[in-house]
């Protein structure tokens, strides 16, 4: 038995396309300069969804009726560069293939090219998000 009555909402929320996102091109750039090119692969799991249109088609070919579908941001916040980076090496298999001197290249390389986005509260950096809503046919 499933979770969702017939006729009840389903709905998801992931993150937009990469290119949506300055900071991570940006940090995506940073790591492949110190770990090479298959970083760009490692981190690019956030971005796997982030096509609206085939997000939403997703929903359809699962036999749910799309009621909504947009994008919208809000910012993601971190107590500094060096959190942001190591939240984001720390959760992804680029973690497992470097040593903590390459980590922290690139948190060094990182807070010189992010520096735009540190605030008074931190580091913040703007995250697109995609949410799609839909029902259950009913029975």
């Amino acid at each position: 038995p499933g979770c969702v009555r017939p006729g009840g909402p389903v709905a998801a929320l992931v993150p937009a396309a990469r290119d949506a996102h300055a900071a991570y091109r940006v940090f995506v750039d940073v790591a492949i300069r110190h770990a090479g090119a298959s970083a760009r692969s490692l981190l690019a799991t956030y971005w796997n969804c982030g096509d609206l249109d085939r997000f939403a088609e997703r929903f359809a070919a699962a036999d749910l009726h799309v009621l909504t579908r947009l994008t919208r941001s809000n910012p993601a916040r971190f107590d500094s560069v060096d959190d942001f980076v190591r939240t984001e090496i720390g959760s992804t298999p680029l973690v497992e293939r470097l040593d903590s001197a390459a980590i922290d290249r690139i948190g060094a390389d990182a807070r010189d090219a992010m520096a735009q986005w540190e605030t008074d509260r931190g580091f913040e950096i703007p995250l697109v998000c995609n949410v799609v809503a839909a029902s259950l046919p009913a029975a």
